[in-house]
């Protein structure tokens, strides 16, 4: 049976935000279209299978950016955190334990306490030193967003003063940028907060 036009063009728009569900949902659609059980052969619908326009499939790298009341799956997190080979090795078991941690917990921590979503955002990265911009781009991808000067701010008032963060000039830059490191001591105390070892 054929799509009618809106349907074609709700699919075509729910593909665009949610890959793969255009063919799931064909043939819920084409379903709702099939004509009651009493209605005379010579008015049924001749094709079988519904007709819509291929499409060729986005490059994997030109994905949309989600809703911003979207958060991303776990799974979509813990598959982009494969992918990214850890520059260090003392931090994978840490990372590994706080991927695993319940989003909702997250969530609830993050909002009471940015310090430590940075702190996460760190633990997490593939890089051991990283700029604010940095820190906020790695809270943009896996869901929990945070503002560079958010980030600086939070580091300056408990980060540095206590010991949790290291701070460097950046080498690159000319105009004084700074770049961060999150210490053993900040890696406990990310420890005791979500209560791990």
């Amino acid at each position: 049976m054929k799509l009618t036009e809106k349907a074609v063009e709700f699919l075509d728009l729910a593909e665009k935000y949610v890959p793969g569900i255009k063919e799931k949902l064909e043939p819920l659609i084409g379903s709702f279209q099939t004509p009651p059980e009493g209605t005379p052969c010579c008015c049924q619908p001749a094709e079988a299978a519904p007709v819509v326009e291929d499409k060729p499939a986005p490059a994997p790298g030109a994905a949309e950016k989600p809703a911003k009341a979207e958060k991303p799956a776990k799974a979509e997190k813990s598959a982009k955190a494969e992918k990214q080979a850890p520059a260090h090795g003392e931090n994978s078991v840490l990372r590994d334990q706080l991927e695993a941690l319940p989003d909702e917990m997250l969530t609830q921590l993050f909002s009471r306490n940015q310090f430590l979503k940075v702190l996460y955002l760190m633990v997490i990265s593939d890089r051991k030193w990283l700029s604010p911009q940095e820190i906020s781009e790695m809270g943009d991808l896996v869901g929990y967003h945070v503002l560079p000067q958010n980030v600086r701010k939070v580091i300056q008032q408990k980060g540095m003063d206590q010991g949790l963060i290291k701070v460097r000039d950046r080498a690159e830059s000319r105009k004084g940028a700074k770049e961060y490191h999150i210490t053993s001591k900040g890696e406990t105390l990310l420890k005791s907060e979500f209560h791990l070892d």
